[in-house]
């Protein structure tokens, strides 16, 4: 497997990607997710996207950019990752974040912010594994699936993880 940049050649198996991960549990965006006219605007619109890939087939996807469009906040970044289900558990979302962080790195980004679901406990956990710490709890943000939903806000600093 390799960690790679997004190609052009690659869209739709990320658009389909996507599109099979996200739902109402795991994030309040209209659904579907992404098609290639969305997915092309994010790309021109500078989002990032890093891919994990075996044997011509996308495992994984890992898309980021700045939290905030002004200066002040250009030191904050945020992601959102995507693993496909039956290749869970293998690695694959903790080699997307360690190729993210490397680059992110490069480009002197010193905080990542993310939001999540509090009806996605497996995301909660994925990210607590990697050294994230919730920071702040948005009650009943959203109401999803006839149920009031929290949004997580969850943050790593780059300075306090040096092994990633």
């Amino acid at each position: 497997m390799i960690i790679r940049p997004m190609e052009l050649m690659d869209i739709d198996q990320v658009v389909k990607l996507e599109n099979q991960i996200w739902n109402s549990r795991n994030t309040p965006a209209p659904l579907p997710i992404s098609s290639k006219k969305s997915l092309l605007k994010r790309f021109e619109e500078d989002r990032h996207y890093l891919l994990a890939e075996d044997a011509g087939i996308i495992l994984g996807v890992l898309d980021y950019q700045p939290y905030y469009p002004f200066p002040s906040g250009k030191h904050v970044v945020t992601f959102g990752i995507s693993v496909r289900p039956d290749v869970r558990g293998q690695g694959i979302g903790r080699q997307l974040f360690e190729a993210f962080c490397q680059a992110i790195r490069r480009d002197q980004y010193k905080k990542i912010l993310l939001h999540v679901l509090s009806s996605n406990p497996e995301a909660c956990l994925f990210y607590e594994k990697l050294g994230f710490k919730e920071e702040a709890v948005l009650k009943n943000q959203f109401y999803l699936d006839g149920h009031s939903v929290d949004d997580l806000i969850y943050s790593y600093y780059l300075e306090d993880n040096h092994a990633t």
